[in-house]
């Protein structure tokens, strides 16, 4: 259908849809078992009949790759380095955020950062998190924002993002930044869980219902539910 609206969604593996298509949490990733329109992402931009943009690499993080020797990651490498790129791999070429404007961003990253140690310490997290939000900024003025923290990880993670979004409100006077945590007790440990322990459809389903809410009362956008409960 026709539409006006637009959402660009940063994220990883969770975003990608890494592992929806997988039959359990102990089968190996393989690309027949992902799958982007069974993401959260793709379900909300259906649910809102929006086009989306989706800026995703799975195992990037904000200032820590996944599986790094060292707590803070070649920044050229983390998803703030690789935003502005056209293609993924490709330095040299930068995106034309003139081309697409959106109406509002969500962002869901730190998984990475904290599943595996060493850990980031939380200066140089806050501070590459807001590195990213500078650039969303440069790309998309103030439209807003929507930090979302989960479902594979929780704290240190779950309290350094609050703590972004509050100084946002609080000392930059923003307040079209957002935090979002999902609840660590989303997912059960069996149907919702699809390769190598991330989301699976129905996983992804679950995170989509959850942020329905809060985007929805903020863009004051309608929905379709059919899309989260098919």
């Amino acid at each position: 259908r026709k539409t006006d609206r637009r959402i660009e969604f940063i994220g990883n593996s969770i975003t990608c849809g890494y592992g929806t298509e997988g039959s359990n949490r102990d089968e190996r990733f393989k690309p027949e078992t992902e799958n982007n329109y069974k993401s959260y992402a793709a379900i909300l931009a259906r649910a809102f009949n929006a086009e989306a943009h989706f800026i995703a690499h799975s195992g990037k993080g904000v200032v820590r790759n996944y599986g790094d020797e060292k707590p803070v990651s070649d920044p050229k490498e983390t998803m703030p380095g690789r935003y502005d790129r056209t293609l993924d791999n490709d330095p040299s070429q930068l995106w034309d955020f003139d081309q697409w404007k959106t109406d509002c961003v969500v962002i869901n990253l730190g998984t990475n950062d904290f599943s595996t140690s060493p850990h980031p310490d939380r200066d140089s997290f806050l501070k590459a998190y807001k590195e990213l939000i500078s650039k969303v900024r440069s790309a998309h003025g103030d439209v807003p924002i929507f930090c979302v923290v989960g479902p594979m990880i929780n704290e240190p993670c779950f309290s350094y993002v609050k703590e972004l979004t509050q100084y946002y409100k609080n000392q930059l006077k923003d307040e079209h930044v957002y935090f979002a945590g999902l609840p660590d007790n989303l997912l059960n440990q069996e149907d919702d869980l699809g390769s190598d322990w991330h989301p699976s459809y129905r996983g992804q389903l679950k995170i989509a219902a959850q942020l329905l809410g809060p985007l929805a009362t903020v863009m004051k956008w309608d929905f379709r539910t059919d899309e989260i409960y098919p």
